[in-house]
Formats: structure tokens, sequence, C-alpha cells
């Protein structure tokens, strides 16, 4: 038993200090790939990266960490990188000419959060057609900082009421998902879907508890008459579980504030077409610009 407070302090410095290391999302991340020549290995699976081009979405709470990782691996083989985040970057972290970086909203997506959607929306439609190789590097918080309406009749408001809704009602992540599912064009595996000629590893870091969902299944692909692996994903860091239970709302109870929600929005369009010079139809306009999707995959832990 230690007596001299000294050493304690030291002791417990060095336990927290090890902790930290095991949860540093850009060691995480760099520790994952191994390069050897134009050979990019990525965790277990391979590519050959002098036949295909690779391009990063890195999205989330950890998308600064994360994309720093991978360049420090990798980054002269990267054709480019969208970054939905938290942070600011300092321009000397990371080369601005292959990298893109959004503020994307936490909890409730902004402005920002559309505007990351379309720019990959836009790698991704170039990496469809080169065939390429797309790393996604997917943390917490990337459900809100990557985000587009399913339809032009759904505004940045809307979605930012309903995620308010979700993250105040006790739901699960599984059953919150569910449900901006239904309202966003950017979950439900729409990025895989949008980028099927492409070749895409998922790595993930969970601050989720076990058996929560922070991003769903896509692991193969049809082409033609072949089926093809699209989605090869690995969960590098998850947390145990402590989540206290929290009081559910009633399901009736937030599918009336859903409704509401989307009907009021409803009812202010049907107005914006009767006065289209209206400050509501423009706002309407500029809100809804974007469309477009966003990757779910499987989580398979790594030893």
């Amino acid at each position: 038993m230690m007596s001299d407070p000294s050493q304690l302090r030291r002791t417990s410095r060095q336990i927290f200090d090890a902790a930290l290391l095991a949860v540093d999302a850009r060691a995480a991340t760099r520790r994952a790939l191994t390069l050897n020549g134009s050979l990019l290995r990525i965790v277990d699976a391979d590519f050959d990266l002098s036949a295909a081009k690779i391009y990063v979405v890195s999205v989330g709470k950890a998308a600064v960490s994360m994309a720093l990782g991978i360049d420090d691996a990798i980054g002269a083989k990267i054709s480019g990188g969208v970054i939905s985040g938290p942070a600011q970057i300092n321009q000397a972290q990371l080369p601005i000419k292959r990298w893109q970086h959004f503020v994307g909203g936490h909890p409730l997506p902004n402005e920002a959060s559309l505007a990351s959607a379309q720019a990959v929306f836009d790698l991704l439609d170039r990496a469809n057609l080169e065939r390429a190789v797309v790393v996604f590097l997917i943390s917490g918080g990337g459900s809100a900082m990557v985000e587009s309406p399913a339809n032009q009749m759904i505004a940045l408001a809307d979605l930012r009421e309903a995620n308010r809704l979700l993250v105040g009602c006790g739901a699960s992540i599984s059953e919150m998902n569910a449900v901006r599912r239904a309202f966003s064009a950017v979950k439900g595996g729409a990025l895989a879907r949008r980028a099927n000629q492409a070749s895409i590893v998922t790595l993930i870091v969970s601050d989720t508890n076990p058996g929560d969902e922070i991003v769903r299944k896509t692991t193969a692909r049809a082409n033609g008459t072949h089926t093809m692996p699209v989605g090869i994903s690995y969960c590098l860091i998850t947390r145990p579980q402590s989540r206290a239970p929290r009081r559910k709302q009633s399901q009736a109870g937030l599918r009336s504030k859903l409704h509401q929600t989307f009907a009021s929005n409803r009812s202010q369009k049907a107005a914006s077409c009767c006065c289209p010079g209206s400050q509501v139809s423009a706002k309407t306009r500029e809100q809804t610009s974007s469309g477009g999707a966003f990757s779910q995959v499987a989580s398979f832990p790594v030893p």
C-alpha cells in the first residue's frame, strides 16, 4: 500500500495517461493502417493503390483526430478527403489541398452539416466513377454533423426539431436512428449505395454502449452477375456499459410531436406557394437545397 502522497500522485498520473493513450483516436487509426509500397493493409484487408485511388470521409466528434491518424500513415496517397467534426483545424495540421473541413452541428445539425453532406456526395460520385477505395472514419455525433433532408419538403429547422425531440425522449441510439432514417437522405446505407462501384472500408471509434448502434449494416453489394464486397468495417475503440436507464417518452407522445413538427412545415410550404416572394419561401429554398445520403455499416471488433 502506498503511503507517500507524491508517489501516489505519480502513479495516478501514469494510470490517467495510459487511459488517454488507450482511447487516442489518432493513434488507433494510425495503427490500423500499414503501407508497403503501393500495397495498403487496413487491419486485415489489402488494397493495391497502384490500381486505385483512395478517398477519405471522416465524421463525428473524433473526426479531426482520425483524419490526422490516416494522414500520418498514408497522407501522400490520399486523393481527397472530407472532415465534418466539432473542432477547427490548424492549417499546419492537415494539408488543405486534399482535405475539406466543416464544423458540423452536434447534437443538432446546422448549415455546415448540410454543406459537408454535399461535399461527401461529390467525393463519392468521383470515387464511384473511378472505382476507388473509400475509407470512412466514423465516431459518435456523425449523424448530426453530416446531414441532408430526405426531400425538399423538409427544412433544416425540421431536422433540428425532430432531433431535439429524439435526443430528449429517452430512446436508445438504435431507436433514434430508426426514426431518423425516415426523414434523412444521409442514413440507411445511402452513402454506400451512392458509391456502389467503390471498395469501402469503415473504421469506427464508438462512444456508445456495447450493443448500441453507431452505424448499421452494409457488407456486400450486387454488381452485375457478381456480388462484390464493398463494406468492411472494424471497431477500433469501444466503451464499457455504463449508462443508467433513462425515462422514455411514450411512443404515442413522440409520434404526435414529430407529426406536428413536419405538419407545421408543410403548412408553411403551402403558404409560401401562395406568396412566392415571402421570406418563408426564400428561407425554405435555402435550407433544402442539398440532397444526398450516409453509409451504415456493421461493426466487427478487432482483437
